[in-house]
């Protein structure tokens, strides 16, 4: 908590989970007869990926067997006992930490803490391998894992042996390895199986290993990772949390909680170096800002050798028009005290009068959730900073086409909220202006041109902040000058000629090289609303702001006149 902004991030401070291993939810041996003394719990509610959950980057990997050599005939999964360890030893030596599964479906679904750089171990198939080898070194270690078992071939020995039931209660009695479902019969694709089949072999291998091993089973791989959406939906009646396929990718940016992402083992080191690319560059973040009624102070100067124009205070509200308006015809349509132009829209086109937005919007004078339907656009937009104000607070969250595009999930982590739009890029966080190297992965590729740039925002105080550069900047130059003038998180606004903040009637800053000429219509703005006196230096501030205004406006016209004699 830094003056009023809780921001949740990576971050060395986190609390470890870690104390011992937490074993999979036992079903406890009561005699029939006593059953009518026990009062019946409501099964858990499911629950989706959590936008509490992106302040992390989970890498999942996923092994099969583990074998004393390879042989001629060894799969391409078969794992040495040489090769696991040497994936163990530069886990631990790159201070990767492996957690249970439980600690895992309660970070995805509910944002609970975990390490920094942890990682989850998974196996399938129920090999023998697994109990005779790897098991030994994961408990030497003190290491999770989960086991995704098929329960047809349970203590199968033709072939490649399986474990038996007897050794699958063993490590549930040990508590280090969790045990999941991998279906009964291990089907080439369940997906194309008819719904009656797909039913039997997610429901029947859950009850088997409930009824045998006496444990709650909430998790499922799909066998080769393959599944529908169909697939996902007959896993969630049948009572599975979380499900796991085999498509590379971290946890946090997978589809659904049903489609969690999983690296083949011998991507581990790829696997973590995205981990650690995506905290450093989304960011992996959560930042919550406490809302609260201020003054709204009109701040003119240079920072950092450039000049900016900010607004401070107030409670920020959007407002989406059918159609485009300048901003200061929002301001007095909704009774606002300022405001600035908002997200960014999907043409551009200047003489368009299209609203349709870039990303999920929500505004508080529509009250309408608008998804963005446009399908090709939605994998470019991964990672973005996407907006979302509530009565009390703001949030500014990496962007997850998946589980942050629909209404439901959204209110499941911010039940009151009234206002969502999609942002450029998170180019100042935590009172820190991210490099160009860092942004550069998730934004438009001319998000760092030269432009008179817009920003919405937190000063280090809590105040909301909303502004633009008066001349022309790159993001990251712009991101240097606001913390220097005390700004603690920023996002990009639409920039360019869409520029505009405009305080009460005045046009404070504007997206053209010449103050007379107006910004173009936009379909999107952010409002400022105060019901409380703001200070006495605003009148000097904003007769400054006008005369430097006037100045340049002369200048231009001067420079147009040249240009046509």
């Amino acid at each position: 908590m830094i003056k009023g902004i809780l921001v949740v991030c990576s971050a060395a401070s986190v609390a470890m989970l870690l104390a011992g291993c937490q074993g999979q939810t036992r079903v406890s041996n009561v005699p029939s007869s006593d059953l009518s003394r026990i009062s019946p719990s409501e099964p858990p509610r499911f629950r989706e990926i959590s936008i509490a959950s992106q302040d992390r980057r989970i890498p999942v990997l996923m092994y099969h067997n583990v074998v004393a050599k390879r042989g001629p005939n060894s799969p391409w999964f078969d794992y040495t006992t040489k090769q696991f360890v040497d994936d163990l030893n530069w886990i631990e030596s790159h201070g990767w930490q492996p957690i249970s599964i439980d600690d895992f479906y309660a970070h995805l679904s509910e944002g609970k803490p975990v390490p920094d750089r942890s990682v989850l171990l998974t196996f399938d198939d129920n090999y023998q391998g697994f109990y005779d080898n790897a098991y030994p070194i994961l408990k030497q270690r003190r290491f999770p894992s989960v086991m995704f078992v098929h329960t047809k071939f349970v203590g199968n020995q033709e072939n490649t042996p399986k474990m038996s039931w007897d050794e699958l209660k063993s490590l549930v009695k040990e508590g280090l390895v969790a045990i999941g479902s991998h279906t009964v019969s291990h089907p080439e694709d369940i997906s194309m199986l008819p719904s009656d089949e797909q039913k039997r072999e997610l429901v029947d291998s859950k009850k088997e290993l409930e009824a045998k091993l006496g444990i709650e089973v909430r998790y499922l791989a799909y066998p080769d990772g393959k599944n529908s959406f169909f697939t996902q939906m007959e896993a969630k009646e049948a009572g599975y949390k979380l499900a796991f396929s085999t498509e590379s990718g971290l946890a946090e940016e997978s589809p659904n909680i049903l489609c969690v992402n999983r690296y083949i083992a011998n991507k581990l080191q790829e696997a973590c170096a995205k981990a650690e690319s995506a905290m450093a560059d989304a960011p992996a973040a959560v930042a919550q800002i406490p809302l609260q009624d201020s003054p709204l102070e009109v701040i003119n100067g240079r920072f950092d050798g450039r000049k900016l124009t900010m607004i401070a205070g107030g409670l920020p509200k959007t407002w989406l028009s059918a159609g485009r308006f300048p901003v200061g015809k929002i301001i007095s349509m909704s009774g606002a005290k300022a405001g600035i132009n908002g997200g960014y829209f999907a043409l551009s086109a200047i003489s368009s009068d299209d609203d349709q937005m870039i990303g999920p919007c929500l505004s508080s004078n529509q009250k309408i959730f608008k998804e963005d339907h446009y399908q090709p656009r939605l994998p470019k937009l991964l990672n973005r900073p996407l907006v979302l104000i509530g009565p009390s607070k703001m949030v500014i969250a990496p962007f997850q086409a998946g589980t942050m595009n629909k209404e439901d999930l959204i209110k499941a982590y911010l039940p009151d909220v009234t206002d969502v739009f999609m942002a450029g890029a998170w180019f100042v966080h935590n009172g820190v202006a991210r490099q160009w190297n860092e942004l550069r992965t998730y934004v438009a590729k001319d998000v760092n041109d030269f432009r008179r740039r817009a920003f919405f925002g937190a000063m280090r105080d809590g105040r909301v902040v909303v502004g633009a550069a008066i001349d022309s900047v790159t993001t990251e130059q712009l991101g240097k000058s606001l913390v220097a003038a005390g700004v603690q998180e920023a996002v990009l606004l639409d920039s360019g000629f869409s520029t505009s903040l405009v305080f009460g009637d005045q046009i404070l800053a504007s997206g053209h090289s010449t103050a007379d000429e107006p910004s173009r219509p936009v379909p999107h703005t952010i409002l400022l609303y105060s019901s409380l006196t703001p200070p006495a230096e605003n009148d000097s501030v904003l007769k400054a702001i006008a005369e430097e205004r006037r100045t340049a406006s002369q200048g231009g016209g001067r420079r147009r006149a040249r240009r046509h004699r």
